[in-house]
């Protein structure tokens, strides 16, 4: 019987110093630990954008692929063809006389959801361009990007485009710079 008594004594020095090595550990990893930062993103922030190069129409049609990733703004874009309120087409011109649609897809991330894009309207644009792959057009699914049937189909051959985070309206009534024949002169000759 002595025995048991002895073993239960220490009960209580034993609980206490195991408090004591918790309550060290802790107060330790309060001081050694470092503090977590939570990084928001602004989803619609203009800010997190990097400057967009301005690049004219005429120039961006000589290899549009030669500014892959990069954020380029081109003025005077006449829409030609909607594709929902995400995607449209505009003809970039590739040489004298001739041009090809170029797809532009809408980021609604960064684009007013009520910004209602019609058919002939003169816009400036400012987005990055990319490359078309398997992915993209899959993200893109994902998004609801593809609104109507045929679409998805439409874009697959395409291999270069502009994703849009900027869109600036004019009005279908102006005429873009480019089509302008002789530009008004001051009367002068020279």
């Amino acid at each position: 019987m002595a025995q048991s008594k002895k073993s239960g004594s220490l009960h209580v020095p034993l609980m206490v110093l195991a408090f004591l090595a918790m309550g060290g550990f802790l107060y330790w990893l309060s001081i050694a630990s470092e503090p977590t930062q939570f990084v928001v993103a602004e989803e619609n922030g203009q800010a997190q954008l990097e400057p967009a190069t301005s690049v004219s129409l005429v120039a961006f049609g000589d290899g549009p692929e030669e500014y892959a990733g990069e954020r380029v703004r081109i003025p005077n874009v006449r829409v030609v063809q909607l594709l929902g309120p995400h995607m449209f087409w505009f003809d970039l011109p590739v040489e004298e006389d001739e041009t090809e649609p170029f797809l532009v897809r809408v980021n609604r991330n960064f684009v007013d959801e009520d910004m209602q894009i019609l058919g002939e309207d003169v816009i400036t644009v400012t987005g990055t361009v990319g490359m078309m792959s398997d992915s993209v057009i899959t993200a893109w699914e994902g998004a609801g990007v593809f609104t109507e049937e045929g679409q998805r189909g439409e874009v697959e051959a395409v291999s270069v485009f502009l994703d849009a985070d900027e869109v600036q309206i004019h009005t279908a009534d102006v005429e873009p710079e480019e089509d302008e024949e002789d530009p008004p002169g001051d009367g002068t000759d020279g």
